[in-house]
């Protein structure tokens, strides 16, 4: 689940300046970012919420945990979780679950980048 979607956000792509305070709370120095590129990450396993606020204290206590894509991206590429592990908490379909295995398993043989672009 996106911001823009449990905020209605239309349209959901819309630029938000988190410096006007606009969004949810700052997962990082962006200013500006996408309302439907920040993800809520709420429903991570226990084990895995807790990686993630290690990596990244300053959210600690903070519900709901929305992340924008770049922080998405480097929790990712730092291995705090897989894409796979990721899909599965989110509760997303087998297909997508699937997916996320491969891009997993092309990044770990250096054939795919942590955004899942190909190079």
């Amino acid at each position: 689940m996106t911001w823009a979607d449990d905020a209605k956000i239309d349209p959901p792509g819309l630029s938000i300046d988190r410096d006007a305070g606009e969004g949810p709370v700052r997962c990082c120095g962006r200013r500006h970012v996408a309302a439907d590129s920040l993800v809520c990450y709420d429903n991570l396993a226990p084990e895995r919420l807790k990686a993630l606020i290690a990596r990244l204290p300053h959210l600690e206590g903070v519900s709901p945990l929305y992340l924008c894509d770049g922080c998405s991206e480097l929790v990712i590429r730092e291995n705090v979780l897989t894409r796979e592990e990721r899909a599965i908490d989110f509760g997303l379909s087998q297909e997508f679950v699937d997916k996320a295995r491969s891009l997993d398993s092309l990044a770990s043989n250096g054939l795919v980048r942590a955004t899942g672009r190909v190079g």
